[in-house]
């Protein structure tokens, strides 16, 4: 029994090494393919129907023109589509800049890298923080693996976002915020580069009274917004705060059909796909919050709640809070789903494939229904490990 854990490690460290290899051989092969496409003929990536490595892009971009010192034309939706147009020809989709300038942090320094290089690097980086991060909270490897492995992984890494660091730093800093409780804030901290799958996080926390760990987050975020105002100065939050809402009013209330929403995630479009004014529409998102608000800090409260259950719990409630949110940032619920199989003794029932599989086939859902139906998966998986979490005491 001595030997069976040094074993059992090296076993891990060998599966996660073929991961890594696959994943990034895999992109590397997409990427290398795409960098010769003519991007003035608007011929893009095959996966996300835009430019290549297409959100990557958006982020190398903005590093280049806050460098310049542009601000105001990277927060002002068409000057900033002029140098997208510019950079990577006319026939692109309008895709304003709607990320707070803390992501700036990572993103000069990206652009001054290729494009193409920026993106490998984006990718090796963002697996590696993942597995590390997992692997510090003890996540077991197999889940780590089955979890990172899901469609949602994939879609984030081919279009360059942030879903596979920030979501494996959510669940790493849940899993070690009752024993490290400032670790694990300065993990979710981090996570407010992009905050859509962190926002429910302080919530669970005050209910657990977890005071340390709150206060960490808080500061990391704090460090971060004073460094990039320092950096860039005042008026990149001021743009920020004034531009981004405008703009991201703009995609949520685009009028239907649109592409881009058969990835959403959110209650409010799954209510405007259904055919509900927006009204009722903003007002069934807020219900979903409230509701989602209150289930949380419900699970934080019970006393010898199972970890990974209540982690399942808390970074699907995350998803039914804000309007905004695609499948990209599904990697912390596929870990989720994959947790539910893992504590029903990796028994894979027909449901537990399918909503793994769901951000992978929900766009075909999408078109085909007219709907949105992704929070009915979250909602589902919310109910399987609440039932696990409560049954595990």
């Amino acid at each position: 029994m001595a030997s069976s854990k040094p074993v059992r490690l090296r076993t891990g460290l060998v599966l996660t090494a073929v991961l890594l290899t696959l994943l990034f051989a895999a992109l590397l092969v997409i990427s290398l393919s795409e960098v010769h496409n003519d991007w003035s003929l608007g011929r893009g990536s095959p996966f996300g129907g835009g430019i290549p490595e297409q959100d990557l892009a958006n982020l190398w971009m903005a590093g280049r023109i806050a460098r310049l010192g542009h601000l105001d034309w990277l927060y002002t939706a068409r000057l900033f589509e002029a140098w997208r147009n510019h950079a990577f020809g006319m026939a692109l989709v309008p895709e304003p800049w709607i990320y707070p300038p803390t992501v700036l942090l990572i993103g000069i320094p990206l652009s001054f890298l290729s494009l193409i290089a920026a993106f490998l690097l984006w990718t090796a980086g963002s697996i590696l923080v993942a597995v590390l991060a997992l692997r510090h909270a003890r996540l077991p490897w197999p889940i780590l693996l089955v979890g990172l492995g899901a469609p949602a992984t994939w879609r984030s890494l081919i279009l360059g976002q942030y879903g596979v660091a920030t979501g494996a730093l959510v669940v790493a800093g849940l899993l070690l915020a009752p024993r490290q409780p400032v670790r694990a804030g300065i993990l979710v901290g981090l996570c407010t580069l992009k905050p859509q799958q962190a926002v429910i996080v302080p919530v669970g926390w005050l209910a657990a009274r977890n005071w340390r760990a709150i206060a960490a987050a808080a500061a990391v975020f704090a460090a971060m917004a004073l460094a990039i105002a320092a950096w860039l100065g005042r008026q990149s939050w001021m743009l920020f705060l004034s531009q981004s809402r405008l703009s991201m009013r703009g995609i949520l209330e685009a009028p239907l059909p649109q592409p881009y929403i058969n990835t959403g995630v959110s209650v409010f479009w799954m209510a405007h796909t259904l055919g509900l004014g927006f009204p009722a529409a903003y007002a069934m998102q807020a219900i979903s919050a409230i509701s989602a608000g209150t289930l949380a800090y419900r699970a934080w409260r019970l006393p010898e709640a199972d970890p990974l259950a209540r982690m399942a719990v808390t970074v699907c409630l995350s998803l039914l809070v804000t309007p905004y949110g695609y499948t990209s940032d599904m990697v912390a619920y596929s870990l989720a789903v994959t947790t539910i199989a893992a504590g029903n003794g990796w028994r894979i029932r027909m449901i537990d494939g399918l909503l793994w599989l769901w951000p992978g086939y929900c766009p075909l859902v999408a078109e085909a229904t007219g709907v949105v139906l992704t929070p009915v998966a979250v909602a589902a998986t919310i109910a399987l490990a609440w039932h696990h979490m409560v049954n595990a005491r």
